[in-house]
C-alpha cells in the first residue's frame, strides 16, 4: 500500500456530534440560553481534542470530507482516516498539467479496510508521467458519533464548564481501549 501525505480536512461536519441542549441538561442549564455559546465552544473544543487525523481517537466522528496526496497512481491507495463512508473523487495531473478525474466505475472502495484499488488497473501513464501524476483522493470519513464518544464529549464539557483543566483520565477511560489512538 502506498503512503500518502497527511490528510487535510476540506469540509468539516455539518453538525456537532452532541447537541448543546443534551450537554446543558446535566449542567442544570436546560432552557437557559445564557450559556449556549460557551457550551457550544466547549463542545467544539472537546471534538477538536478527540476527532480526526490528529485527534486522540484518530478517526472522524461525524461525516466530513478529507483529502490526501499520493506519490503515484499505482497499487492500492490506503485512506489514512476512517471510517470511510465514500470516495468523492480521485484526480491526477497529466503531462500537460491538466487535471484528470478517474471515473468512479474504474475504482473500488473497500470501506471496511479503508482502501481504494483500480478495478482493471490504473491509467497507463508511463513511468515518468506516473511519478508526476501526484494523485489526490478526496473522501468522506465519519458515520456518526457513538454513545461512548458522545459521553466523553459531554463529560469533557462538564469538566471544563465546572472550571476543570486538562483531560482527566477517568473521561478517557469511558472510551473503549480500541478507540484510543494514543
Amino acid at each position: 500500500m502506498q503512503p500518502c501525505s497527511p490528510p487535510r480536512r476540506i469540509l468539516g461536519p455539518a453538525r456537532l456530534p452532541v447537541p448543546v441542549e443534551q450537554v446543558k441538561a446535566p449542567l442544570r442549564l436546560a432552557g437557559i440560553a445564557d450559556h449556549d455559546e460557551e457550551v457550544e465552544r466547549l463542545i467544539v473544543a472537546a471534538v477538536d481534542l478527540l476527532d480526526g487525523h490528529r485527534g486522540l481517537l484518530g478517526y472522524a466522528l461525524e461525516r466530513q470530507t478529507w483529502e490526501a496526496t499520493y506519490p503515484a497512481l499505482a497499487g492500492v491507495l490506503e485512506l489514512p482516516l476512517g471510517p470511510v463512508a465514500e470516495v468523492v473523487s480521485i484526480t491526477w495531473w497529466d503531462g500537460t498539467g491538466a487535471a484528470q478525474v478517474v471515473a468512479p466505475a474504474d475504482y473500488a472502495l473497500d470501506a471496511a479496510a479503508g482502501t481504494v484499488a483500480a478495478v482493471e488497473g490504473w491509467p497507463d501513464l508511463g513511468h515518468a508521467a506516473m511519478a508526476a501524476a501526484r494523485p489526490v483522493v478526496r473522501w468522506v470519513a465519519g458515520v456518526g458519533c457513538g454513545a461512548a464518544e458522545a459521553g466523553a464529549i459531554a463529560a469533557l464539557v462538564r469538566h471544563w464548564f465546572d472550571g476543570g483543566v486538562g483531560v482527566p483520565r477517568a473521561i478517557l477511560d469511558q472510551l473503549p481501549r480500541r478507540l484510543l489512538a494514543v
